[in-house]
């Protein structure tokens, strides 16, 4: 059965004024993309939330097998390798699914206002729609984290982080991979007014708990970890839901990062548990942890 549904109704009574119809639905043979023009508006809360706002991405041809990227008037001059990425994220969001769609309410906030979407292909097909924009869609966090990449990969510091939201000041961790144990990792103040490296180990299957001694922080180990961090990319795909372990035991996948800048603001946060702790997120959380327990490790 396809996935790709038209109605013929062409608005549905809703209040806030919902409009909703549908114009075109077949799916996109063509892999090649030509074009692409992007409205979204995002809210992934990262670096002290100096990213969320609404975002204009455009890829358009510039001859001899060249495109130009744009995001909000910075662009860059890229190859066919861009456009290929572009199309693998259309595929990877299953974006054809939502092909000739018009669905929107208004008089909603900046956030939720239209996100607008039109690619267009060698064949001269096109994929477009119109919706109400979700502030934490994946395919828009995702878009302009592959987007600003490449644009600071080509010379445009428009959208590189300062080093004062970038750098890692604290980070804290609880995790537990479901076998009964539960591990926290945090920084403890001590009463000389420095901080030193804690963790706290709870076996639930024996109902003890212990706590290894605190430990100096090593010499670039905040710097070491602001750069595993962003290599891991955990900063975008954290999920921003707050955390309540009232009743984590370490009996059932969980895990809570929540991590501070230098200047005492959140670079980012996130509270998995069971179906939420997909593969990529084990992945990300166990490298983390891994360098997290280097300290501790007797010599």
């Amino acid at each position: 059965m396809s996935i790709f549904k038209c109605s013929s109704q062409k608005e549905i009574a809703s209040c806030g004024e919902h409009k909703r119809q549908r114009t075109q639905c077949a799916p996109i043979k063509s892999t090649e993309l030509k074009s692409l023009s992007v409205y979204f508006y995002i809210q992934p809360g990262v670096y002290d939330n100096i990213f969320d706002r609404g975002y204009d991405v455009k890829l358009e041809p510039a001859g001899d097998d060249k495109f130009s990227l744009s995001c909000n008037n910075h662009a860059a001059t890229v190859g066919t390798d861009v456009a290929k990425e572009l199309q693998n994220l259309i595929k990877k969001h299953n974006l054809e699914s939502l092909n000739g769609l018009y669905d929107v309410t208004a008089g909603l906030p900046a956030e939720f206002q239209p996100s607008y979407f039109r690619a267009k292909y060698a064949s001269g097909e096109e994929l477009r729609y119109t919706i109400n924009n979700f502030p934490r869609d994946p395919f828009g966090i995702e878009l302009f984290r592959y987007v600003r990449d490449v644009l600071i990969a080509n010379g445009d510091s428009a959208f590189i982080v300062p080093d004062e939201f970038r750098q890692i000041d604290r980070m804290k961790l609880d995790y537990s991979e479901g076998d009964g144990i539960l591990y926290i990792y945090d920084e403890m103040k001590m009463l000389d007014g420095t901080f030193k490296l804690s963790r706290e180990v709870y076996d639930s299957t024996s109902n003890e708990g212990f706590s290894d001694k605190a430990v100096p922080i090593p010499a670039g180990y905040k710097e070491g970890l602001t750069d595993l961090v962003e290599k891991l990319g955990i900063v975008w795909t954290a999920n921003r839901q707050y955390e309540d372990n009232k009743n984590v035991d370490g009996n059932y996948p969980y895990c809570h990062i929540y991590a501070t800048n230098a200047k005492g603001g959140i670079t980012f946060f996130g509270t998995y548990s069971r179906d939420e702790m997909n593969d990529e997120i084990r992945s990300i959380i166990r490298q983390i942890r891994e360098y997290m327990d280097r300290p501790f490790k007797k010599k």
